[in-house]
């Protein structure tokens, strides 16, 4: 199966044994690996549309049937992970549906990112605590992108920046923010002073340049 790129990708994903092991990695526990038939053989007709007559080739009947239970291992195994898997079906994975295929991967990976954003693993994150907020609340009712606001916005306000970010888009659209957050991880590594650095980049583009960008 692997390495995995841009070519492959779908067609890898399509018998279910990759995405059982991302979920079975994430989730240990949600998916029972037992379950998962490997090595199946799949060819470009090999979907649920493929014709199932009395005819048909009965090892590509079998092939249709066991990555259909595998899929469905891995949707069932998704939505006990809390993923959002309402329309997508083992029919779209086998079929290569690129925008469900892609947005399925993409909330396995985002929840990879995310899932220690949170003060067990990094208890330091306790110093983003809001002057009327509980440990309590902070711990379980702030999403990982919330905290992670919090965190870039601590480090513009600690460079005195004047900078405060509010979404993941449009307020970095420019790269400063992400200038400043580097010059404070790295010890002022990119001080040169990083204002007026970031001040001169900017100055090359006129605004509705980078609003197209």
């Amino acid at each position: 199966y692997l390495p995995l790129d841009g070519v492959n990708l779908l067609e890898r994903l399509r018998d279910g044994v990759v995405l059982s092991y991302l979920i079975h990695h994430l989730w240990p526990g949600n998916i029972n690996l037992q379950n998962i038939v490997r090595g199946v053989k799949v060819s470009e007709e090999t979907s649920e549309d493929a014709p199932l007559s009395p005819n048909s080739n009965a090892t590509l009947q079998k092939a249709i049937f066991v990555i259909t239970s595998n899929l469905n291992c891995v949707l069932d195994a998704a939505k006990l992970s809390k993923l959002v898997v309402v329309n997508i079906g083992a029919g779209d994975i086998m079929g290569m549906n690129e925008d469900l295929v892609l947005g399925l991967v993409w909330q396995i990976i985002r929840h990879g990112l995310l899932r220690e954003v949170n003060l067990i693993a990094h208890p330091e994150l306790a110093r983003l605590l809001g002057h009327d907020e509980s440990l309590k609340d902070f711990m379980s009712g702030i999403k990982p992108e919330t905290l992670l606001l919090r965190w870039f916005n601590y480090h513009l306000k600690k460079a005195d920046s004047g900078r405060t970010i509010t979404n993941w888009g449009r307020d970095l659209q420019d790269s400063g923010a992400f200038l400043i957050l580097l010059d404070q991880l790295y010890t002022h590594r990119y001080s040169r002073p990083i204002d007026a650095e970031i001040s001169s980049i900017l100055n090359k583009y006129p605004s509705d340049s980078i609003e197209d960008r």
